[in-house]
């Protein structure tokens, strides 16, 4: 099914994001997630090359979209595809252990606490995370210099700018998580949030994602770790 998902759509993360919705056994082995990994982008990288050896898209193929735009890669881009996914695999495997570290230490400091405390001692530092991560954006987003709007972008946080400028980190950082994986992948913001200022986005974002693990609010990790690769 994920591998179907992904060949339809030519969508590998689509594939993996139906696998996840389709799992109801409460242990689920590391080996098949791995299957499923490989298998999605292995049938979506080939159901691309069929469709471009046949001159035809999966835009035209499934949804008769005619007149598509350009493709976002080549072939020659595919080298560059796999160091990439080299990099934020190891980066991925860090990043699992820093949270279940954190996740550890914060069990322990809330273990040391009068019992009769501990529920208004989540609540406490639940509260106190929350204005940290605030601040903290804040300070990050006054980092960032102002630049223009382009013409009818409406999706930009103008933050601490001039009227008709907005601010890049702030665009990262100053809104949902699903804002910001918006503008990370929407088409209409191409070049407008700038590698500087995205590697500073990524890193206070990190930073408090990790630090984030334990803490007592409703949160999920899906989107988090969407938004950071």
């Amino acid at each position: 099914g994920a591998c179907g998902m992904a060949m339809l759509f030519d969508s590998p993360i689509g594939g993996i994001v139906y696998m996840f919705e389709e799992i109801t056994s409460s242990s689920w082995p590391m080996e098949v997630t791995m299957r499923a990994f490989v298998g999605t982008t292995v049938c979506a990288v080939l159901s691309r090359c069929l469709l471009q050896l046949s001159r035809h898209s999966i835009k035209a193929f499934v949804v008769y979209e005619f007149h598509p735009r350009p493709d976002s890669w080549s072939w020659q881009d595919m080298p560059w595809f796999v160091i990439l996914s080299v990099v934020l695999g190891a980066f991925s495997a860090y990043h699992t252990r820093a949270c279940l570290a954190v996740a550890a230490v914060r069990q322990q400091a809330i273990k040391s606490v009068r019992k009769s405390l501990q529920q208004a001692a989540k609540i406490v530092e639940a509260v106190a995370f929350i204005a940290v991560c605030a601040l903290s954006y804040t300070m990050v987003s006054l980092l960032a210099r102002c630049y223009d709007v382009p013409h009818g972008e409406v999706e930009l946080v103008r933050f601490n700018c001039p009227e008709n400028q907005y601010n890049p980190v702030a665009s990262l950082l100053l809104t949902t998580s699903e804002g910001a994986v918006k503008k990370l992948f929407s088409a209409h913001n191409a070049g407008e949030l700038h590698l500087g200022n995205e590697c500073l986005a990524f890193v206070a974002y990190t930073l408090f994602n990790v630090c984030l693990t334990g803490v007592a609010v409703p949160s999920g990790n899906f989107t988090g770790s969407m938004l950071i690769g």
